[in-house]
């Protein structure tokens, strides 16, 4: 957790917005078997910050 507080400081520095939700990955164990991820949870988790990323894009954009 403290490198995404450090890099949420350094997207600030550089004025830009880092999305509400930041997601940490287990790097430990294997997460991509197959093609797919396998835990269901980190699964979600990146589908909300994908959809936020997409979100900000589109407010910026209009």
């Amino acid at each position: 957790m403290a490198t995404l507080t450090s890099l949420r400081g350094i997207v600030h520095a550089l004025r830009g917005r880092p999305t509400p939700l930041g997601v940490t990955v287990n790097s430990a164990t294997p997460v991509v078997v197959d093609g797919a991820i396998e835990d269901a949870g980190l699964r979600q988790r990146l589908g909300l910050l994908g959809e936020q990323v997409v979100g900000f894009a589109h407010a910026r954009r209009g």
